[in-house]
């Protein structure tokens, strides 16, 4: 289903065992972002999660890496220093290797585990999606884990690390990790104008005046492709996307291979709710 769904799409995929000398997938098999490092023969990659619908152009956010000058670019969580949803990287073999020998001084067998240092740093505070400061500690979501990982690695050891934030009280801004200390400002207009076309961030500020989202990130475990509810607004924006608005249906008939074929049609097609007005009519009427 997945290399099929992939060659219609004219996307390229490879194989891969997780990196580093004791093949640690993580959680979510989050360590396998760290192959994209690999990948010199870009100039700039953007790390997306599988889970993730982008809703507008995403390519003017590759300029990030330049109007923000940071050599990586991310998001904070609601309760993480860093949601790896959507990391902007700049390829290196140098980095590769660095990354990974971090990784493997983490999880070598036998290694007694360092709640306190586990990236081989303490940590004092972090600032979450809401401009908020937390910690001490490492003791927040998937901290022992990818998103921790990246985020030691760019925080303390690069110490080149910009974080896009967006708060009703501060507006969009950027917290930038560096070398000489940690400090939150406003991002150049060039930056702030990107930003807020296609916010690159799961969690901006609600209501009037919020930037356009990127993406819709499907976190949790009900995903779109588990169960056909095209009900749900951001689930029917996923089926009309993996059927190209009802053009191919071969995906969805793929993944739900009981659903009949008008209803896989109405959800492909953003006319599930007249369907299911139908159908129920309909029977109704062979009820009576």
């Amino acid at each position: 289903v997945d290399e099929a769904a992939l060659t219609r799409a004219r996307c390229r995929w490879r194989y891969a065992e997780p990196p580093g000398a004791y093949k640690r997938a993580g959680f979510h098999m989050g360590h396998y972002k760290l192959l994209a490092w690999q990948h010199t023969e870009y100039e700039l990659i953007q790390l997306l999660d599988a889970d993730l619908l982008p809703v507008a152009p995403m390519d003017p956010l590759f300029g990030l890496a330049a109007s923000l000058g940071a050599e990586a670019v991310g998001c904070p969580g609601k309760v993480s220093p860093l949601n790896a949803g959507w990391f902007l990287i700049r390829p290196s073999l140098e980095r590769f290797d660095a990354l990974v020998a971090l990784l493997d001084r983490r999880v070598a067998p036998g290694r007694a585990p360092d709640r306190e240092r586990p990236w081989g740093r303490a940590i004092q505070n972090w600032v979450n999606a809401f401009n908020q400061t937390k910690g001490p500690g490492w003791a927040f979501f998937d901290g022992l884990g990818n998103q921790g990982h990246m985020y030691s690695f760019f925080r303390f050891e690069i110490r080149d690390l910009a974080m896009i934030l967006n708060t009703k009280r501060d507006g969009t801004g950027v917290l930038r990790y560096g070398v000489d200390g940690t400090r939150f400002e406003a991002p150049p207009p060039v930056a702030t104008a990107t930003i807020d076309a296609a916010f690159p961030c799961p969690f901006p500020a609600k209501g009037r005046g919020a930037p356009a989202l990127a993406y819709h990130h499907f976190t949790g475990t009900a995903k779109p492709w588990s169960r056909l509810r095209p009900k749900i607004a951001a689930w029917g924006m996923w089926y009309r996307a993996v059927s190209k608005h009802g053009e191919d249906l071969d995906a969805l008939r793929l993944l739900f291979p009981d659903v009949e074929e008008a209803e896989l049609a109405a959800a492909a097609r953003g006319t599930w709710k007249a369907w299911r007005r139908g159908a129920h009519g309909r029977g109704a009427a062979s009820a009576g």
